[in-house]
């Protein structure tokens, strides 16, 4: 083969390829743009019919509530004037609220007008001749109806009527009861959407195919049938519920990429459509762009290919370096690779040793504190101060999960525990807890709970009290003189029927912080300044932490602050309000009942502390208990006698418990009877549970370890027969 003829070969396979390649960007880009315009169609499709079905489910609600509520004997002019009085104010209030709403309502049989909202200022009149009362007339059925869209009378805006007739006891038609809608309001909304400078969003009734709302408005258009060739029209006709289209409007010619979503519980559908030759505008620059690149590639390939050859013995060289390159690159990659794996497992192993190390001391504080409190025969002031050190172990727990909370935030792995919680005793134990503290510092604390603030809701009370324990430590820490004071009130404005708002504030009359360093506060990691960490210490997490619990509990939280006048740092957020007869019972400790007698349970745990924490809470609730110190110990003594239920701590000396309940397993494949295994771990990291289960183990339980959850635990796994062979 000639050089000549290798040129043109190499130059025309050059050429095709990158014709190709550039082809297939044009296209993938043109793919791109329809995608996001029929994204953005779609979207804005769903918006505005959830913001319709809304609408049209609460206005149905006043006029079905209205026609039911007003007295037959009010349903004509001569009324008694203040029960007239007290029906136009009733219909005015209900409208004020309702701003979709031109005005509610009512009409006696002969279609006069005889209340309604802003009644003062509205023009008595008849609507005998609307289609909608002729038709409410002649109806033996109180379903509501939707009129067409016509211009109101009273108003002369284009509107558009839901209503409902009102009948007797023994069904005689009184009259209708109507909400009017302000269709300019819609169309005020559709304007303020971005679906492109000739865009367009409407609404059509889905009997007649009538035009009910339109942005932007075309004249003589409302009310007036889509043509039968529509295609959206034809698609509703067929049954279908949503979709997406591209065809030129009959109203105004403009070709747009159309969504469409029907209203299952109304008489409309919703069309949103976004111009082709917007979403395309865009497209067409980068694809000129494309081109011209693909030409001058072209040319240069060109002249490339006359060095081609001359290139050759150079090339076999610059290979030879390439490739050495690229291998002392892959080596460092690998090298990069595997440093940050380890550097990965050794933060995810650092984290579970100090879990396990940190929670299983912990676990004898909070254990024998839990088991003191079953002692009846303590004072009132041994009480109280057992449920100090209980309480201020829950709180030191707490503090510890922080630093695994920030990162399985940050893994979006933490999920919310909600339960029913008095808030009132919440903060007051909270207040408790810090009083020794801002006592020793000479610093007044006091909890101020508002008169309006429910008793009773249901959140997650372990966030709430993380939260407010710390703004108050913070509080308590950079105040030096003055008070601290946790206030709880409610934000009206967002209350409702089934819950409300509570705003959480810790004022202090601390150092205060300056505008500059407010910003940065609830960053990670972050305190005012070097300075303040070198007085006051602080890891600067809990803010962040604060910040990030907020946001997961729907919340929110902020801080005002002037430096030298102290600080208020606030956490508002929406909660469930409980009814009275659903409200939690005081928590007292009360002992665990005695409901497991003679069950024979194997503890398997190597620290002494820990054995003799479990087995008086075994004890407690009437099991007899063997101890194993190791794992080897718990195989030998489940070959040996045969036990209801096995506590297998996974981290002991010579066995650890993992490979002891393979071990047991590998036995009972041989015939021996299954014994159900508890783990026990003061590990609290993603994966421990999946891994206890896949040894073997039937359940799994962490430290420290609670008489609530042990004896949930039993519950669970101890049957009745295993109660009586025992």
């Amino acid at each position: 083969m000639t050089k000549r003829l290798k040129q043109i070969l190499a130059f025309g396979g050059g050429a095709l390829a990158v014709t190709a390649l550039m082809g297939y960007r044009i296209w993938s880009s043109y793919v791109e743009a329809i995608r996001s315009a029929e994204a953005t169609s779609q979207n804005y499709a769903a918006l505005i019919e959830a913001r319709l079905d809304a609408t049209f489910r609460r206005a149905e609600a006043h006029v079905q509530e209205l026609a039911r509520s007003i007295p037959a004997a009010a349903m004509h002019k001569q009324a008694d004037p203040k029960v007239a009085q007290a029906i136009n104010r009733g219909l005015d209030l209900r409208q004020r609220h309702f701003p979709e709403l031109v005005g509610l309502r009512v009409w006696d049989a002969e279609g006069d007008l005889i209340y309604s909202s802003d009644g003062d200022n509205t023009a008595r009149i008849n609507v005998a001749d609307r289609p909608y009362f002729q038709a409410s007339r002649k109806s033996t059925n109180d379903h509501v109806f939707y009129s067409d869209a016509v211009v109101s009378r009273i108003t002369g805006k284009p509107t558009m009527f839901v209503g409902r007739a009102v009948r007797n006891a023994d069904g005689a038609f009184l009259g209708v009861v109507s909400a009017t809608f302000d269709l300019v309001y819609f169309q005020r909304f559709f304007e303020s959407l971005e679906v492109g400078s000739s865009g367009s969003i409407a609404v059509v009734r889905r009997d007649d195919f009538t035009l009910a709302v339109r942005w932007p408005v075309v004249k003589d258009s409302i009310g007036k049938p889509l043509p039968a060739n529509n295609p959206i029209r034809m698609a509703v006709s067929a049954g279908k519920k949503s979709g997406t289209l591209e065809f030129q409007s009959s109203l105004d010619t403009y070709t747009r990429i159309f969504s469409y979503r029907v209203l299952e519980q109304h008489p409309f559908y919703v069309g949103v459509g976004v111009p082709s030759e917007e979403v395309l505008a865009g497209w067409w620059i980068r694809s000129w762009i494309v081109g011209i690149a693909t030409l001058l590639l072209l040319a240069l390939l060109a002249l490339l290919l006359n060095q081609l050859f001359r290139a050759e013995t150079s090339r076999e060289t610059l290979n030879s370096e390439l490739e050495l390159r690229v291998a002392n690159r892959t080596l460092e990659l690998e090298i990069a690779k595997t440093a940050a794996e380890a550097a990965t497992l050794a933060k995810s192993q650092f984290l579970a040793n100090m879990s396990h190390e940190i929670r299983t001391p912990m676990n004898g504080v909070l254990g024998m504190s839990e088991l003191l409190l079953l002692d009846e025969q303590l004072t009132e002031s041994q009480l109280s101060h057992v449920q100090a050190i209980h309480s201020s172990g829950d709180a030191l727990l707490t503090v510890i999960n922080d630093i695994l909370d920030f990162s399985k935030i940050e893994a979006g792995k933490l999920a919310l525990d909600p339960a029913d919680v008095d808030i009132h005793a919440l903060a007051h134990d909270l207040v408790r807890l810090l009083m020794p503290r801002a006592g020793a510092s000479g610093i007044d604390l006091t909890c101020q709970i508002a008169a309006g603030v429910p008793k009773h809701i249901h959140v997650d009370p372990g966030r709430i009290r993380q939260i407010l324990l710390n703004f108050l430590s913070n509080a308590l820490k950079f105040t030096r003189e003055g008070g601290v004071t946790l206030l709880i009130d409610t934000e009206a404005a967002a209350s409702s029927p089934a819950g409300t708002t509570l705003r959480f504030t810790v004022a202090d009359s601390g150092i205060g912080i300056s505008a500059v360093t407010r910003a940065r506060l609830f960053q990670p990691f972050t305190q005012a300044d070097a300075s303040t960490t070198r007085e006051f210490g602080g890891t600067g997490l809990g803010l962040a932490l604060t910040r990030q619990l907020a946001d997961l509990m729907g919340g929110t939280v902020g801080v005002e602050s002037e430096q030298g006048k102290g600080s208020r740092f606030w956490f508002v957020l929406p909660v469930e309000v409980l009814a009275p007869e659903a409200a939690p019972a005081p928590a007292a400790p009360k002992a665990l009942p005695v409901d497991f007698p003679g069950v024979q349970i194997l503890l398997a745990e190597d620290n002494p502390m820990n054995q003799t924490v479990a087995q008086m809470m075994l004890e407690a609730v009437g099991c007899e208990v063997t101890l194993a110190n190791d794992g080897r110990e718990a195989v030998a003594a489940c070959q040996a006698a045969k036990f209801a239920l096995v506590l297998m701590d996974c981290q002991m000396p010579n066995l650890d418990g993992f490979e002891a309940t393979r071990t047991i397993r590998a036995s009972e494949a041989q015939g021996q009877t299954r014994t159900t295994i508890i783990a026990l771990t003061a590990n609290a990291m993603a994966g421990d549970r999946e891994q206890c289960l896949t040894a073997g183990m039937d359940d799994y339980l962490s430290k420290p370890l609670k008489r609530a959850a042990l004896r949930a635990m039993l519950e669970r796994w101890i049957t009745p027969v295993a109660l009586v062979n025992h």
